[in-house]
């Protein structure tokens, strides 16, 4: 093969030994292109399997958590609908989207607020979900978010270790009252922490 190729080429002499190091090159190349996009393939497999794996974590932490607290906690069928539960407090059914963060930067954790559709990252709507709770997995911190206070944000940034007036989502920090609210309904069986101090006046509502 080598030589029909130096014969088309016109080569000879100590030219055939340059052309047939550039063909060995240029396999050798090709070669560690294929190994590097079959690398690059595997680890992005990977990390979707890690990424999908530490959602699936952060949604049996929310289902214990929520459950402990009193809530009847439902997971749909499938995963087609935009929220991961849907949560009984007695006189209502809420739609929860799950969500959790590992990674500390600058005092902060990042959450995204959006949902992907065949690859495409889309807005939450709040036709789509009620609440949105965001596990902080180092602090052991939950954040209990009303859709309205942060759509239309596609990311939001929290601080579970600073005082509330220095966060802007630190005051739905294990704001689980929010999903039992007593001006709505007695909820005697729920075991949450009210943020009003049982005056009724809610500073988290609108």
């Amino acid at each position: 093969m080598f030589a029909t190729q130096i014969r088309e080429r016109g080569c000879a002499g100590s030219a055939c030994a340059f052309c047939l190091g550039k063909e060995l090159c240029e396999a050798e190349r090709d070669s560690s292109d294929v190994r590097g996009k079959a690398a690059r393939k595997r680890a992005e497999q990977s990390q979707n399997r890690s990424c999908k794996r530490r959602g699936e974590l952060a949604e049996l932490a929310f289902a214990l958590k929520a459950a402990s607290l009193g809530f009847r906690v439902s997971k749909p069928y499938g995963d087609s609908d935009p929220y991961d539960f849907a949560v009984d407090c007695g006189s209502r059914i809420w739609k929860v989207q799950v969500k959790s963060s590992s990674h500390l930067h600058q005092g902060a954790y990042f959450i995204s607020s959006q949902r992907c559709c065949h690859g495409v990252a889309i807005p939450y709507k709040e036709s789509e979900i009620d609440f949105l709770a965001a596990y902080v997995c180092p602090e052991d911190a939950w954040f209990v978010i009303p859709a309205r206070a942060f759509i239309p944000r596609t990311s939001l940034h929290l601080f579970p270790r600073e005082r509330e007036e220095r966060g802007l989502f630190a005051k739905y920090k294990e704001a689980w009252c929010l999903m039992g609210c007593r001006r709505e309904g007695s909820f005697e069986h729920l075991h949450v922490e009210r943020k009003c101090g049982g005056t009724g006046v809610c500073r988290l509502r609108g």
